[in-house]
């Protein structure tokens, strides 16, 4: 019994990492974004974990910018700047990939514009 109970915990995966949540986002360009949103933060995940390589998370996050910069055009200030940062970021980790320059810190570096996109599309319930 032991053995399946670990067995379960092993298929279940070792990220302690919280998944977004993009229910609350807000309609039009946020809502639009959210599936890239999804995979975007699966992808850090996985890169953090070590479960993909950096190579492989490169070629993703070039889609993912593309993805983003076309919802951003649709956007008005200050909404499109955070996504503007936050594709500015995704491009800084692809040259540190492409330049072997990576080490690791660059997921981190991505979640701060990450966290900063999904705060300014998730409306306060407070109003």
């Amino acid at each position: 019994m032991r053995v399946g109970v670990l067995g379960l915990l092993l298929v279940a995966g070792c990220s302690s990492q919280e998944r977004v949540d993009v229910d609350g986002f807000a309609p039009g360009p946020c809502a639009d974004a959210a599936d890239t949103v999804v995979r975007l933060d699966e992808t850090l995940i996985e890169v953090a974990d070590k479960d993909i390589s950096p190579a492989e998370a490169d070629m993703r996050l070039e889609v993912f910018q593309d993805e983003l910069l076309t919802v951003r055009d649709s956007t008005q200030p200050p909404l499109s700047q955070t996504f503007t940062d936050l594709v500015t970021s995704l491009g800084y980790f692809r040259i540190s990939v492409d330049s072997n320059g990576y080490d690791g810190s660059q997921v981190g570096d991505t979640r701060i514009p990450f966290d900063a996109l999904v705060k300014a599309c998730t409306p306060d319930p407070q109003g």
